[in-house]
């Protein structure tokens, strides 16, 4: 079994983890925020946006099993940039909501695109710490709590500004950088590909210094 190399580029993805964790939790917290504007604005109850919101944040966590699933078939770095572009897609597509289902399905795509790469984002820290990976851990929900202080608000001052439908698409175009983040997710280089990469580089050179010392032999200088 390889061991975890207990940082070096882990602490890189223990970064971007908390920068998914931030919009992650952040996101679903200032949706409360939006709540008497999609009232307001789609005249539905509040109760009807509670709903929502609700069924959207829930959702996420009810197909755990199925994001858990995509784990061993999809590498976290593509599952990562997926996630980004179906939560900015769905935000969007909630910007252009004028009724209910309209809302209910931008939501239920963003939830869905930050529940893809949830189960996977935990399992390359893992990858990469053993030792200091509670340590790891506890960096990256700290990215939870970075989240649900700044995203409220930031989305209350953007909707006073541009107004709801606009914040909403300000914040799905915040997502897409989620993509980079999941850029910096590489996975672990095994001991043997480390090895191999060594061995070759070890070989290249051992011919070179060959050819060196048969010009020297011969008289050329280069």
């Amino acid at each position: 079994m390889e061991t975890p190399p207990d940082g070096g580029w882990g602490w890189m993805v223990v970064v971007g983890a908390v920068v998914f964790q931030a919009f992650n939790v952040g996101i679903h917290k200032g949706l409360g925020v939006f709540v008497p504007e999609f009232s307001e604005g789609l005249e539905m109850s509040i109760g009807a946006v509670g709903t929502i919101c609700g069924v959207a944040v829930g959702l996420k966590a009810i197909l755990g099993p199925v994001w858990s699933a995509c784990v061993p078939l999809i590498n976290t770095r593509t599952l990562i940039i997926l996630g980004g572009i179906l939560t900015g897609l769905g935000l969007i597509v909630a910007g252009l909501s004028t009724n209910q289902i309209h809302l209910m399905l931008g939501m239920v795509i963003s939830s869905c695109g930050f529940g893809l790469p949830a189960v996977a984002v935990y399992r390359t820290v893992k990858d990469y710490f053993h030792k200091k990976y509670s340590l790891a851990v506890g960096l990256v929900y700290s990215g939870s709590a970075i989240g649900m202080i700044l995203f409220p608000p930031v989305v209350e001052f953007v909707i006073a500004t541009y107004g709801w439908r606009n914040a909403l698409f300000l914040l799905g175009a915040s997502c897409f950088n989620i993509c980079a983040v999941g850029v910096s997710f590489r996975p672990v280089r095994s001991s043997s590909e480390s090895r191999g990469r060594c061995q070759c580089l070890d070989f290249c050179r051992s011919k070179v210094n060959i050819y060196a010392d048969i010009l020297t032999y011969t008289g050329i200088d280069f």
